[in-house]
């Protein structure tokens, strides 16, 4: 298991790697899944081609941001990709899985402040 940063190299072009990380976007078509997978290293965009996941694609059509993921696939240079590099998906885990965000509203948020005692 590498950090991202680690793929993200010339000499990893070619390579299998396996990373882990969180989903920070995504965007697609119905051919292709660009996901954009960050760990606390950096973050590199990791492609899944439909005709690879037929039985899988309705997950990974609907993933949502902050899930959490291991993936295994092949470093490719990409100079479209964000970092310059990319990861085409051979396989894939998810680990922790998002089913909604929860998000205060702000005045919940912001009425429910506690400050120190100075």
């Amino acid at each position: 298991m590498k950090q991202i940063a680690d793929v993200l190299k010339d000499e990893m072009d070619g390579k299998e790697v396996e990373i882990r990380g969180w989903v920070h976007r995504e965007r697609g078509s119905n051919k292709l899944k660009f996901v954009v997978l960050r760990d606390s290293s950096n973050h590199v965009q990791c492609v899944f081609n439909k005709e690879n996941f037929e039985k899988n694609w309705n997950e990974i059509d609907h993933m949502q941001v902050e899930t959490s993921l291991i993936i295994r696939g092949i470093v490719k240079k990409d100079t479209r990709a964000p970092t310059g590099y990319e990861v085409k998906v051979k396989s894939y885990e998810v680990v922790g899985k998002i089913d909604t965000l929860t998000v205060l509203p702000a005045t919940y948020a912001s009425s429910n402040v506690v400050a120190a005692k100075d």
